[in-house]
């Protein structure tokens, strides 16, 4: 207990340890798409998994990203399951395509 509380800690005070935050921020992609596959009352669903610091230190631009994935053709609906995980309802776009898509909105509008 007391070293999960000590973990705790230190994920309230991120800048005691820059070095170590920084590299794990490197070692995981930018965005992860999964294709959870069709049901029945949904259509097709792939489950976009972001950041953890993109989200946390933007979430602004986060909410702006997935009104602009509304207007895209070809996507009927996203939530937000979750504050890093997306659901993105759609019978035409590819893992590739989605996974391309919002790297490239967040790489253009984050700025460090």
């Amino acid at each position: 207990m007391a070293e999960y509380a000590l973990r705790l800690i230190e994920q309230l005070n991120p800048g005691d340890r820059p070095d170590e935050d920084e590299e794990m921020a490197e070692d995981e992609p930018l965005v992860e798409v999964e294709d959870l596959g069709d049901d029945e009352l949904r259509s097709r669903e792939l489950e976009v998994s972001l950041r953890e610091d993109i989200v946390f230190e933007h979430n602004r631009v986060v909410g702006r990203m997935i009104k602009a994935l509304k207007q895209e053709d070809g996507i009927t609906r996203v939530i937000r399951e979750d504050r890093e995980v997306l659901l993105v309802a759609t019978a035409s776009w590819s893992i590739t395509r989605l996974r391309e898509w919002v790297a490239g909105y967040l790489t253009e509008n984050v700025r460090d």
